[in-house]
């Protein structure tokens, strides 16, 4: 993931202190309490309940440099000698929207009440409504107000058009806005692969040769065992790069695997027939699934011969941020043996083997044997944790000195696909351990066992603790739409998430989402889950749509070396970038502002706003085709 992955936790905004490698982490556990809002104990889920504020926390909240103090900007935009508006622009999602979605803008205050939609294509007003009044939200100390437009359901280009203001971006509304979006979003897997080259058959504009077979890795003196003792030669090859880097690690590939098939099981109807022209596209597999399998068995030869299973694959150091993969040519090892990787092996390989059953399986036996052994490893070492890098290691440590809910999540997704009570009692045992206010990620899969165990197992859990699971999903989903209708901007994400990879808290917190509305069938929760993506997507105070090539105002300067490194000028397409984080400003980088929600750059060197990863790309493919099908369902 980023180069410093000494990645850590918010426990309440308290943060301990430990300094590693010039960086300073916050170190923390997904064990954390949040205080249940009495409110929130029915199982309500016909209608939005309003609650009390949940501060709602998660992992990983690097800390580098002093904050950097920038100059304020101007307060109007001249063009022409002349000035015409306030500097600030309309924030809305620059692709556009279903034909029935809800269809929110954020306006500047000007002290406009009012806004028109502007066809794009003749300059007709096509619709008029009133502004909201104005609040001002913390995270970004920006006084707005909204525009909701949701009646306008005519196919067409427009722009949103207010007094005192310029034009908002164009924008689309029709059923199909989200196709390419999703297509490329998984894209970048296929040009994320590990031991493959990227053909012209496939993608002309980004070909590059082969890098890292990895068909001769190391094991490095952390990972040995009887049978593999310090330097023995293995052979691991495939896999997608994590990051902006050339590693490739068992824990991220865990939640990043959950997620597309997650996409896949509850939307079928957005991936069966996509072909996404890649080298194995045209067989019976859908190629979704054919893309995700480069990684499935990856992480599948990751694993020992004991069923322990490997923490990471790397060399000992990151390489210089121009190395193409083809010319990174230093040894690679397998690092480590964990207790967290061996239950992402188990929960994410139980999860494909149900998945992958109808078209391979053989394979789909394959996988189910290799988690229920890793499952056995992990009760064996259930303090097996890895918690920093070996000596002389300097690659992402993915570090977490908690797997009470890996062991949750690994149980459920081995129960739903063995029907064992063994796995049904070892779930029952730690549901209650788990913190259901706590934003899906790496290093938190509390809420992957309980979206598993309510989309899955409603007919084969016991009623009581598939009931329990339900209801603790459908309170986190409560919390988050809360802080969701509190914030001016009514997007998924709020203070306390605005940290490292922060976009994707506003895409998991939306997944949570768009399970209540699975559930509840309502309205309000889908909204709201659509909410996120349009976040990424421009509603939000930096103007950026944050998906590389998809947008008015993209980011260009990724913190990517293979984009780097090639000679193309436009970055890989269809990649989501960190996000707004003002607790890691990189020596260097000009950040605009130190308010949470604005401090965003648009540069290579800033690795906590500007970088990409395969976990943050997963929910963006998620929500891509939730929100497409959710509404095409409504419809």
């Amino acid at each position: 993931m980023i180069d410093t992955k000494s990645q850590a936790k918010a426990l309440t905004c308290v943060i301990s202190i430990t300094v590693a490698f010039g960086m300073i982490a916050c170190g923390g556990s997904s064990s954390q309490s949040s205080e249940v809002p009495s409110s929130m104990s029915s199982d309500t889920v016909g209608t939005v309940d309003t609650v009390d504020t949940v501060e709602i926390v998660n992992q990983q909240v690097p800390v580098a440099d002093p904050l950097v103090k920038m100059p304020a900007q101007d307060a109007l935009l001249v063009i022409d000698d002349s000035v015409v508006a306030s500097d600030e622009l309309i924030k809305l999602n620059q692709l556009g929207f279903m034909v029935s979605q809800a269809k929110t803008a954020v306006i500047p205050d000007t002290g406009a009440t009012s806004f028109s939609v502007i066809d794009a294509d003749d300059g007709t007003e096509v619709y008029s409504g009133s502004l909201t009044d104005t609040d001002i939200w913390d995270v970004s100390g920006q006084s707005v107000r909204r525009a909701d437009f949701t009646a306008l359901e005519t196919s067409g280009r427009y722009r949103i058009k207010v007094e005192g203001l310029v034009d908002s971006p164009v924008f689309a509304v029709d059923n199909d806005v989200y196709q390419e979006l999703l297509s490329e979003s998984i894209r970048a897997y296929y040009r994320q692969r590990a031991g493959s080259p990227i053909e012209a058959e496939y993608d002309s504009e980004y070909v590059r040769p082969q890098g890292h077979a990895d068909t001769a890795v190391l094991v490095h003196s952390s990972a040995v065992s009887v049978e593999r003792p310090e330097n023995t030669v293995i052979s691991s090859p495939k896999g997608w790069y994590d990051a902006g880097d050339y590693g490739k690690y068992v824990v991220n590939s865990g939640i990043t695997g959950y997620t597309l098939m997650l996409a896949f099981e509850q939307f079928p109807e957005a991936f069966l027939s996509l072909d996404l022209d890649i080298p194995e596209s045209g067989g019976d597999t859908p190629d979704l699934l054919d893309e995700l399998r480069w990684n499935l068995d990856w992480m599948l030869s990751m694993q020992d011969l004991d069923g322990g299973v490997y923490h990471k694959l790397t060399s000992l150091n990151f390489s210089p941020l121009d190395t193409s993969p083809a010319d990174h040519a230093e040894n690679r090892y397998v690092i480590g043996k964990s207790v967290t990787a061996s239950l992402n092996l188990a929960a994410t390989l139980a999860f494909a083997s149900r998945v992958y059953e109808p078209y391979d399986s053989a394979q789909a036996k394959v996988y189910l044997t290799a988690a229920e052994n890793a499952w056995s490893w992990a009760l064996a070492n259930p303090t097996k944790t890895f918690t920093a890098n070996p000596e002389g290691v300097r690659t992402g440590s993915y570090d977490d000195t908690d797997p009470s809910d890996e062991f949750a999540w690994a149980a459920v997704e081995l129960f739903i696909a063995t029907d064992k009570t063994i796995y049904e009692e070892a779930f029952s045992q730690r549901i209650d351990s788990l913190n259901r206010y706590e934003t899906p990620g790496w290093q938190g899969a509390d809420a992957l066992a309980l979206m598993s165990a309510t989309a899955f197992a409603r007919d084969t859990m016991d009623e009581a603790l598939y009931m329990k699971s339900r209801q603790f999903l459908l309170e986190s989903a409560r919390a988050i739409k809360s802080n969701t209708d509190r914030n001016p901007y009514e997007v998924p994400i709020y203070s306390g998430l605005f940290y490292w990879g922060s976009n994707s808290n506003a895409l998991y917190n939306s997944m949570v989402l768009m399970q209540a509305a699975i559930e509840s069938e309502s309205s309000a929760y889908l909204d709201a889950a659509g909410a996120g993506l349009d976040y990424v997507l421009g509603r939000n105070a930096t103007d950026y749509s944050f998906v590389t090539g998809f947008g008015s105002n993209t980011p260009k300067n990724i913190h990517h070396r293979p984009s780097i490194s090639d000679s193309v000028e436009e970055p890989y397409p269809g990649l989501l970038v960190g996000g707004a984080n003002n607790l890691n400003f990189e020596p260097g980088c000009d950040y605009p502002s130190d308010r949470a929600a604005l401090a965003y750059v648009d540069a290579a060197c800033s690795y906590s706003t500007n970088e990409v990863a395969i976990n943050w790309n997963a929910p963006l493919v998620y929500m891509s085709a939730a929100v497409a099908s959710m509404v095409d369902r409504n419809q």
